[in-house]
């Protein structure tokens, strides 16, 4: 979901950017690295979440399951279910663009058959329960 993206991207402190508050060009892949292109996951290192997350503000944005809707987030809105057509959530920085499009508040939204070469997805696993 989105809320979970924000949340592995940023902790608990609300920090701008996953490392924190004072931005760096050699922590994340955005325009000031004038690589202009998407590199290699684990380049910048530096700039990990704090929960170890590598390039969550940079390289290329993530899809997310969430619909785009407006703040303070809501998970009973409607916003994750999965079988409503609409417009998803897309987070994260990317190779082209500068700071602003990393913070980790930054949202976009695109619909969800649209190819996009700086728009990808994080494949992520849950604990195991029970």
């Amino acid at each position: 979901t989105e809320a979970e993206w924000e949340k592995a991207a940023r902790g608990t402190d609300g920090r701008c950017w996953p490392w924190g508050n004072e931005w760096n060009d050699n922590y994340a892949n955005t325009y000031g690295t004038n690589l202009l292109t998407t590199s290699s996951v684990g380049i910048f290192c530096a700039g990990a979440s704090p929960y170890g997350a590598l390039d969550m503000a940079g390289n290329a944005k993530d899809w997310c399951c969430s619909l785009l809707a407006k703040y303070p987030y809501d998970p009973k809105d409607g916003r994750e279910n999965v079988n409503i057509d609409g417009k998803r959530a897309v987070r994260g920085g990317i190779s082209y663009l500068g700071r602003y499009s990393a913070r980790c508040t930054h949202r976009r939204h695109h619909p969800p058959d649209i190819h996009h070469d700086g728009i990808g997805f994080r494949v992520v696993i849950g604990p195991k329960l029970g």
